[in-house]
């Protein structure tokens, strides 16, 4: 036993219990009604206070005592009482409702949680306090004082707090989360648990931080307060809703069940807290909430009620909570009617339909009806007797082997609730002894602590720790020898091959005698009569203490051998199909014949491993004769022949054209009568010819004759492109080769000019070959083709249009083969700069003789106007530019002149130009 430790809880049932806590009687809607339970069903009333929807509290007997909007406090006589008017700024906003407690050991105190919001969110923290604040209902002669307020309890959470009372309300835990993801140091939001008692808040929390949070939300207690659920968002190795254990007297959380469905407010608690019921979708379901692993929990799920959901929806049933009577309440919509109904389980302390869940209790006369939020302990199920605190008994440490049963605990311990954990390999969870069956286990010694927890429900919690150490126990172990043996035969060997830690084998034989060599790997064994249920057994013992499996080993002695199949590759290529070795268990006293059909035996022949040469291609086959004399029998066995495939697998394969498609990738086109998928690789070789690298592709597409790999190199180069194709025996065959055609743009310093260069396919060099240039000015535009007939690797292009940016392919033609390969795309920009000579001479000498703006063309001017030293206009073009030859009203004029070029209002060149002849 490793330890012991007392703490209270609250009362959970199996025994005889009540439901006598009066304080959440009255329920205040958002309708202007009440939900009063004084008459022990739940009755509608109209509400006569100060607001629409409050929490509330009651007195012992269920009267109404104080109700709360978050914002002021009144007393059962809807007065305000004195100084609860103003709990919270005009300005401020309230998201959860405040929760009333009575104060622990005063006698009409009370306490309220209540909470402040404002519309920030800022620096990764929310704008949410929480604050703790004292009511004396007797004071000022009994209208009620807030006599402590906006004491500060916690701030910046996604959601509000849930409250359990412990051991009759004397005194309570809070838990709520606090958004620390943005921190660096923390980097998770973390739960935050307060524990309020007779001296009030303890101001320093406990504090949980096991998963990681980037978000959460609907925590609420069980009416035991040992039980916690809430919903993780923000990680997707955390997401997800959980219920777990709480320990309320250090404040910590364990046995963390995870679950996978988002039951949000649409849960709750049996009074005894062993009942989890939700919502999924329009089906009421109940888990077992005693499980403390996740999977025997979600296992647990039973489905009490489907409702139907309304017309279009997919939900039906919401806001499930506990009531003073022990029932749990939920709304829903009768889709007969469009109305919305109050509908509950009877008895959810019940297992599965015998809790009884019931339709139609009551009509509410709006749809979002909203039930106020109680701290959960008033609900909780009271024994009519307290129990006497136990500490229970684990029992003592112990070791098992494998597949060993062992008893934990102890027998007759004191009436409590007893729970064990972790469930695994423990056939009981629920009772202070159960029994555990250790699991198959090979490797270290492995230490398990398994816990026994006790308590009465309500006000202690005791645990108690025993270890179990699982040792290991060894593997089977693997026998070999002769399964087929002559009568009276001797000294046979059997031998195992896997004992890898040198345990001790145990031999045992049936049919025969071991006659050397027991506690090894290896031993002899003389066999008797004929017998067809002989065998040989082996096991193990460890350091431990622990044995192995047994393995049996069947063995048949008759005179007739049933002699196994050879041994040795059924499948070989040509190249490989020579000194192959092939072999059977050798049984001592035994003369093995083999004859091999298509091959001839080196060596061996008359032993049970020979050595073969097959000759031939096609399928041969193996057979061995097996001849066994003992004392006074003859024994005699054929095998059955051993089918071999001698493959030749050789491959013949043409790569016929490569050719660059419009997205500029490779294609190839390729013929090979026995290229198959599956049974043989392909590869696409290529060399670039200006770097001379080399790249091999793997060809995963069906093997069609045709394929296309994507060229690596940035700037493209012609590739020399080769096929290579592997076989199943590691043959390599080359294809013979192809070269792409790349064209590429040569400097010529000519502004309107373009020369495209190309090289020629070299493997084509004794074939005829012309080329063709296609052209476009857009890429995805309809090519077209300029030039036909080439014989040379180059073609001068001059750019004659109003486009800057072209593209050009080259296509060559294979007239001998009838073939043609296509080169990449080029893409060529053309310069668009305009270039305004500041001279020119008309004199008819075929040069310079004109006023031959560059690249105007391009820029569309509105006019280009020519002036003399006067102003005098004496040229002028509109639209497209016509060259200026130098004429004014037929006459040339030696002189210089001034130019204006208007392109738009705000772009306009002015400049000179001299006319010299």
């Amino acid at each position: 036993m490793a330890f012991k430790t007392g703490v209270l809880i609250i009362f959970m049932a199996c025994f005889s219990s009540v439901f006598a806590q009066n304080e959440a009687n009255v329920w205040l809607l958002n309708n202007g009604q009440q939900l009063n339970f004084d008459s022990g069903e739940p009755e509608l009333i109209e509400f006569e206070g100060q607001t629409k929807f409050a929490s509330t509290i009651c007195d012992e007997n269920g009267n109404l005592l104080l109700y709360s909007d978050g914002r002021k406090i009144w007393n059962k006589n809807h007065e305000v009482i004195v100084n609860g008017d103003d709990l919270i700024d005009e300005d401020s906003w309230i998201q959860s409702y405040p929760y009333f407690l009575p104060y622990p050991n005063k006698d009409g105190w009370y306490i309220i949680i209540y909470e402040e919001m404002i519309y920030w969110l800022l620096g990764g923290t929310y704008g949410n306090t929480l604050y703790y604040g004292t009511i004396n209902t007797n004071a000022q002669n009994g209208k009620g004082e807030l006599v402590t307020e906006k004491v500060f309890i916690h701030d910046n959470y996604h959601s509000g707090p849930t409250i359990a009372g412990y051991c009759n309300n004397s005194y309570y835990w809070l838990a709520i989360d606090r958004n620390e993801n943005v921190i660096s140091e923390i980097n998770r939001d973390r739960i935050y648990f307060y524990k309020i008692d007779e001296n009030g808040l303890n101001e320093e929390p406990v504090i949980n931080g096991e998963l990681g949070i980037g978000s959460s939300g609907g925590y609420k207690f069980s009416p035991n307060g040992d039980k916690l659920f809430f919903l993780v968002g923000g990680d997707i190795y955390s997401d997800g809703n959980y219920v777990t254990d709480f320990n309320f007297k250090t404040g910590e959380l364990y046995n963390f069940r995870r679950l996978t469905s988002m039951y949000n407010s649409r849960n709750e608690f049996s009074p005894n807290s062993r009942f989890f019921y939700f919502f999924d979708d329009s089906v009421l379901c109940q888990m077992d909430a005693r499980y403390t692993s996740a999977a025997n929990f979600i296992n647990s799920t039973d489905t009490v009620l489907t409702l139907p959901p309304p017309a279009g929806q997919s939900n039906n049933g919401w806001d499930l909570r506990l009531a003073s009577d022990g029932r749990i309440y939920f709304r829903y919509v009768d889709v007969k009617t469009g109305e919305h109904k109050l509908g509950r389980i009877r008895f959810p302390n019940r297992k599965g339909k015998l809790c009884i869940p019931e339709l139609d209790v009551l009509t509410f006369s709006i749809q979002n009806i909203r039930f106020p939020k109680f701290m959960s302990g008033f609900f909780r199920e009271k024994l009519p007797e307290p129990l006497d605190e136990v500490f229970p008994d684990a029992g003592p440490d112990q070791q098992v082997c494998p597949g060993d049963i062992i008893s934990l605990g102890k027998e007759n311990q004191p009436e409590a609730f007893y729970t064990w954990f972790p469930e695994n390999f423990i056939t009981e969870y629920f009772s202070p002894q159960t029994d555990l069956k250790a699991p198959p286990h090979f490797d270290e010694p492995e230490t398990n602590t398994f816990t026994l927890r006790a308590t009465d429900g309500n006000c202690w919690l005791n645990f108690d720790e025993v270890e179990i150490t699982r040792y290991p126990k060894n593997r089977p172990l693997e026998i070999a020898g002769s399964w087929s043996v002559c009568p009276y035969v001797e000294k046979v060997n059997y031998w195992t091959g896997n004992n890898y830690y040198d345990y001790e084998p145990v031999w045992l034989v049936e049919g025969g005698e071991i006659v050397s060599r027991q506690g090894t790997d290896s031993i002899k064994i003389n066999w008797w009569d004929t017998n067809p249920d002989a065998y040989v057994a082996v096991y193990s013992e460890n350091e431990y203490g622990c044995i192995s499996d047994t393995t049996y080993f069947p063995v048949r002695i008759n005179v007739e051998l049933l002699t196994e199949k050879p041994n040795g590759p059924d499948e070989l290529c040509i190249a490989d199909a020579k000194n192959v070795t092939y072999q059977i268990h050798n049984t001592n006293g035994s003369v093995y014949v083999w004859t091999a059909e298509g091959g001839e035996i080196l060596n061996g022949q008359g032993t049970n491993k020979v050595t073969v040469n097959w000759l031939q291609e096609g399928i041969n086959s193996l057979v061995v004769e097996e001849t066994s004399t003992t004392i006074d029998t003859v024994c005699y066995g054929e095998s059955e022949p051993l089918q071999v495939e001698i493959i030749n697998d050789s491959i013949d394969i043409a790569l016929l054209n490569v050719s660059f498609n419009n997205d500029d990738n490779v294609e190839l086109e390729y013929y090979s009568e026995k290229l198959v998928n599956h049974k043989h690789t392909l590869y696409i070789l290529a060399e670039n010819e200006d770097t001379g690298r080399e790249m091999q592709v793997h060809v995963s597409a069906e093997y069609d004759g045709s394929t296309y790999y994507f060229p690596s190199s940035a700037e493209l180069a012609p590739e020399t492109i080769r096929l290579k194709v592997e076989n199943l025996c590691g043959e390599l065959f080359i294809s013979n080769p192809q070269q792409t055609i790349v064209v590429r743009e040569r400097n010529t310093a000519e502004i309107d000019r373009a020369l495209l260069v190309w090289n020629s396919n070299k493997y084509w060099d004794n074939n005829r070959v012309e080329y063709e240039v296609w052209h476009t000015s857009e890429r995805d535009g309809t090519w077209e083709r300029i030039a036909g007939g080439i014989s040379a690797n180059q073609f001068d292009y001059f750019n004659e249009g109003f486009s800057l940016e072209h593209y050009f392919r080259i296509k060559a033609n294979n007239l001998d083969k009838g073939v043609s390969s296509w080169s990449n795309t080029l893409r060529v920009v053309f310069e668009n700069t305009i270039e305004i000579p500041d001279v020119f001479t008309p004199n008819d000498d075929g040069f310079n003789d004109v006023w031959d703006i560059q690249n105007i063309r391009f820029h569309e001017p509105e006019r280009v106007t020519v002036y003399n030293r006067h102003g005098q206009k004496i040229y002028e073009s509109r639209g497209s530019y016509v060259p200026w030859d130098g004429t004014f009203k037929g006459e040339i004029n030696q002189g210089t002149y001034f130019y204006e070029i208007v392109f738009d209002a705000q772009n306009i060149e002015y400049g000179q130009v001299t006319i010299l002849q």
